[in-house]
């Protein structure tokens, strides 16, 4: 598939602001390895955030103090990193449901100061009861037993 360039031109708006937003969080840990922004979309109902990489060990923003006692996960630090789900949620619901991703996951590397993405089309492997939350926690899970962060399934 193509991305349209509306998504483009606003995927790359997006994705320098959400990573800083992710790295902010985070305030600028050196322990901070990679950041995730993983974002999933089901019809018309989206989410997203960012996952971190910190001392070799994958988690969720709550989590980093698991990794850094300094770091905050009070639900005021949480709260900062609503835009990056908000907007990426938006992104992913814009134009035609057809033809726009069903996930994107765009990977920092910190020491390598690399960006890249990926992008699915297919729908999410679901199972009927399934929450898009269900979805983001197989998607982390499946990242920190393999090490696959793929967008696809």
């Amino acid at each position: 598939m193509m991305l349209s360039d509306e998504f483009t031109r606003e995927f790359e708006a997006y994705v320098p602001k959400a990573l800083q937003i992710a790295f902010d969080y985070t305030d600028a840990s050196e322990s901070v390895e990679k950041i995730w922004i993983v974002c999933h979309r089901d019809g018309d109902w989206a989410t997203g955030g960012p996952v971190f990489q910190m001392k070799g060990r994958v988690v969720t923003p709550y989590d980093v103090v698991s990794v850094d006692p300094t770091l905050s996960n009070s639900l005021d630090n949480q709260e900062t990193l609503d835009p990056i789900g908000l907007d990426g949620a938006d992104l992913l619901l814009m134009g035609d449901r057809d033809t726009a991703p069903t996930r994107f996951v765009v990977r920092y590397d910190v020491a390598a100061e690399t960006v890249n993405a990926d992008f699915t089309y297919e729908p999410l492997r679901m199972g009927p009861d399934d929450t898009l939350n269900q979805v983001v926690s197989a998607w982390i899970v499946r990242l920190q037993e393999t090490g696959n962060d793929s967008a696809a399934d």
